[in-house]
């Protein structure tokens, strides 16, 4: 399922919205008795995602003077680095899920292609970041 995109929406955003969409359709049919201690966590984790991302872009490395803040960049690099954090509980979540039976294995590997996808472009994103603004 994606996400209708903006032309100036980061990828990273696009994709991070299609995962949290995912999981959500995913665990939508999942046993009643998996809804606390897996689906729950699994879409909260998405969202998490989503937000961390959203908090990162929000901060203008460069400040009104156009020269670049350290602790602006920090802050945009612990946000991603959150982000990244979160994906990687969420495939470790959804793992354990799969061996319950709370998810199929084909969401488990759509879930996992994704969140790599998503992974991918934050480290991109950081990288560049640090290359840009010296950090």
């Amino acid at each position: 399922m994606q996400a209708a995109a903006h032309k100036d929406e980061l990828q990273v955003v696009v994709r991070a919205r299609d995962l949290a969409s995912y999981v959500f359709a995913a665990t939508a049919g999942s046993p009643k008795k998996f809804r606390s201690t897996f689906v729950y966590r699994l879409q909260n984790l998405s969202l998490d995602v989503v937000e961390h991302i959203w908090r990162a872009n929000a901060i203008r490395v460069e400040g009104p003077d156009g020269v670049p803040s350290p602790d602006r960049l920090e802050r945009r690099v612990g946000f991603q680095r959150e982000a990244l954090v979160s994906l990687r509980l969420l495939c470790y979540l959804a793992q354990i899920a799969r061996e319950q039976g709370c998810l199929l294995m084909r969401q488990l590997k759509c879930i996992s292609e994704q969140a790599d996808e998503v992974s991918r472009l934050l480290v991109s994103w950081s990288s560049s970041d640090r290359r840009r603004y010296g950090g």
